[in-house]
């Protein structure tokens, strides 16, 4: 049966003690009242999953004084083994209980942003989208938004042109952006930022904007509910096929990256940092006809790092 929603109250539960008070006039014995001053940091899940009270907030304060406190310790009545169809659990915090609004899916869908090394390039199939659900512990609805070529400048990539950039892109009827907000994800994995490298010297006074432009439009379309990771671009081999420069990946697209990353509070896959750490080398997750593509086992290890992320959020 689905339950009825409720809405919180600014008033909330009033409870009066015995201690008197002295700091107002006339004296006078308190009432406090309740409210929720902050949302639970997670308000979507996955069926089978607990609901997590992290973040919320309550304000207890006296309606006769200045007496106020804030209380984030809450008792969760009936959060556990959520199922789609549920829409509320109910919290309590010493006698006061309210409600708190959720939704219970069966799955995430999870829109991965980017550009070859997202699609795929050559090798679609082997992209690391394909090998999410591998590695995941629920199964999620992994859609393909990457181009071939396709930069957040329009700068570098195929096309060399500002009207070509991810937010606006549109050839062969196929708008990367549109095609991310028309699958109503849960989560924007956003892995941009290689191709821009190659046209540093243009894309080097819009790369921050525009980057911050497209996941402002992100939150403002999608709302806060909207969880985002931020893909920090690995290194490219030199040479390589493509003239892809790592020295500008490294020392500007990937500091720009974190900033951003960090600054939306967004999670961070730091590839650059991964595929550095691996005492063998990185070699291997690189393909090595063009040396800047994921191979199978690169894409698997992408995929691996991204799982372990969406089975946290």
């Amino acid at each position: 049966m689905k339950k009825r929603m409720l809405l919180f109250s600014a008033i909330g539960l009033l409870i009066p003690f015995a201690v008197g008070c002295t700091k107002a006039e006339p004296p006078h014995q308190h009432e406090y009242s309740y409210s929720v001053v902050e949302q639970p940091n997670k308000t979507i899940y996955l069926t089978g999953q607990d609901f997590d009270p992290a973040g919320i907030t309550i304000s207890k304060s006296c309606n006769g004084c200045d007496e106020r406190f804030s209380i984030n310790d809450v008792q969760v009545l009936d959060g556990e083994d959520l199922q789609v169809g549920e829409n509320e659990v109910t919290i309590k915090v010493e006698d006061f209980t309210t409600k708190i609004s959720i939704e219970v899916k069966e799955s995430y869908t999870v829109a991965c942003c980017g550009d070859s090394l997202t699609e795929g390039h050559m090798w679609p199939n082997e992209a690391y989208p394909n090998y999410i659900n591998d590695f995941a512990n629920h199964a999620f609805n992994v859609v393909n938004c990457g181009r071939n070529g396709i930069s957040i400048t329009g700068y570098g990539g195929s096309w060399d042109n500002p009207n070509d950039r991810f937010q606006i892109h549109n050839r062969d009827n196929r708008n990367l952006y549109k095609q991310s907000l028309d699958c109503n994800p849960d989560v924007v994995l956003l892995f941009l930022g290689t191709n821009d490298a190659t046209g540093w010297a243009n894309a080097e006074p819009l790369f921050e904007q525009q980057y911050r432009e497209l996941i402002d439009s992100y939150i403002e379309k999608l709302g806060a509910k909207t969880k985002f990771i931020m893909m920090v671009s690995p290194p490219t081999q030199t040479p390589n096929n493509f003239n892809i420069p790592n020295d500008k990946i490294n020392d500007y697209v990937n500091p720009i990256q974190r900033q951003l990353g960090a600054e939306y509070g967004m999670e961070i896959i730091d590839l650059r940092e991964l595929f550095e750490a691996k005492e063998e080398g990185y070699a291997s997750f690189i393909r090595n006809n063009d040396g800047v593509h994921l191979s199978k086992s690169g894409a698997q290890f992408v995929a691996e790092q991204i799982a372990n992320v969406l089975d946290q959020i």
